[in-house]
């Protein structure tokens, strides 16, 4: 059996149909599959952000500090007694920034009056639950006339935790100065190497900002 041959307008008709049907299946695939306009920051309230070409400046209204941070470290809302700016860089492995710390680091800054003007020794013989033995443990540093007490703890979670093989480092940098009392507070969250990187990162952060505004 032959099939017979259609006409050549018939032809030409279908193939102009089909076209139509082509380029229209690929219009809604496109419109479904728009880029999205990334996702500006919330900028916590009393929190001022200055966008610069070295970095970016987090600035605290009421208390009138600021701090400087690479660009892509986020804002978060200060939500603790005394904690005036927070800031964090999370890594590839956070699933959400709202989510339990796991692979990133989060910094910190407490601002307390200190109207004794007390020094950092002092502060910390008052307030700190340290006995006499510890405090005189503790490490001191020296940036220009600015006495740092540096305590740095490292927790490797068990087999048995849900965040097994990650290592958790804590770092304080507290001082006194112009009658208040400076904590930067940084946490760093990852594996071995990462949590590592991350909380040298955030120490040389810290210490740039003290020569930056005190210095």
């Amino acid at each position: 059996m032959f099939f017979q041959k259609e006409p050549k307008s018939l032809r030409i008709i279908i193939l102009i149909i089909a076209a139509c049907l082509v380029a229209g299946a690929a219009l809604l695939v496109y419109s479904g599959k728009k880029p999205q306009p990334p996702k500006e920051e919330k900028i916590p309230a009393g929190i001022e952000v200055i966008e610069t070409e070295t970095g970016k400046i987090v600035r605290n209204k009421a208390e009138g500090y600021e701090v400087t941070v690479p660009k892509e470290w986020e804002v978060k809302k200060p939500t603790q007694r005394d904690e005036k700016i927070v800031v964090q860089k999370m890594g590839v492995q956070q699933p959400s920034t709202d989510t339990d710390l796991v692979d990133g680091v989060k910094l910190q800054i407490f601002i307390q009056d200190n109207p004794d003007n007390l020094s950092i020794e002092e502060w910390s013989k008052k307030y700190w639950a340290y006995s006499p033995e510890e405090l005189g443990k503790l490490e001191h540093i020296n940036i220009g006339s600015i006495d740092i007490i540096k305590v740095v703890e490292k927790n490797l979670y068990s087999n048995d935790s849900p965040w097994a093989g990650l290592v958790d480092y804590s770092l304080h940098l507290t001082f006194t100065k112009d009658k208040k009392y400076y904590d930067f507070y940084c946490v760093a969250v990852g594996s071995k190497s990462n949590s590592e990187i991350y909380i040298q990162n955030c120490e040389k952060i810290i210490i740039e900002n003290i020569k930056k505004t005190f210095l």
